[in-house]
């Protein structure tokens, strides 16, 4: 049987590693223990809190994005959940700007222009959304 540690511990690797592959310098925090602190640590970008959960119940809404949420949002007001069901594609959902506002994106395109959007707005706090020109299916 799987521990739950060590599953999170697997998508957490997992996670840094999708992040690499779009080209950011993404590793999995080794917290050794300790239940605090990030799953990824952007390199560059530590300002942007990073949460992974990989779950077959794992969904944009209800419980356990809340749980996830109320996680990265205990260490920095720029954050993101990067997820995925088992065998799934990955989604990233993050604040879009205003209270309570969360939004998900699906697709390598997507995941990649909105971390780098939410690089850019934790170096300059008041960045406004702009939802049409982060589509880029235009």
């Amino acid at each position: 049987m799987v521990k739950p540690r060590d599953k999170g511990a697997r998508g957490e690797r997992e996670g840094a590693k999708y992040l690499r592959s779009l080209g950011f310098a993404a590793e999995r925090a080794a917290r050794n223990g300790v239940d605090e602190g990030e799953d990824i640590i952007w390199r560059g970008n530590e300002h942007v809190s990073i949460e992974v959960k990989r779950n077959e119940k794992m969904r944009d809404h209800g419980a356990l994005m809340d749980a996830a949420v109320a996680q990265a949002q205990e260490r920095g007001d720029v954050w993101c959940v990067l997820w995925r069901v088992n065998r799934g594609k990955w989604h990233l959902t993050f604040n879009a700007g205003a209270p309570g506002v969360r939004v998900t994106v699906c697709g390598d395109a997507r995941i990649q222009k909105v971390m780098l959007w939410l690089a850019e707005r934790g170096r300059q706090r008041g960045v406004r959304w702009d939802w049409p020109r982060m589509r880029g299916d235009q």
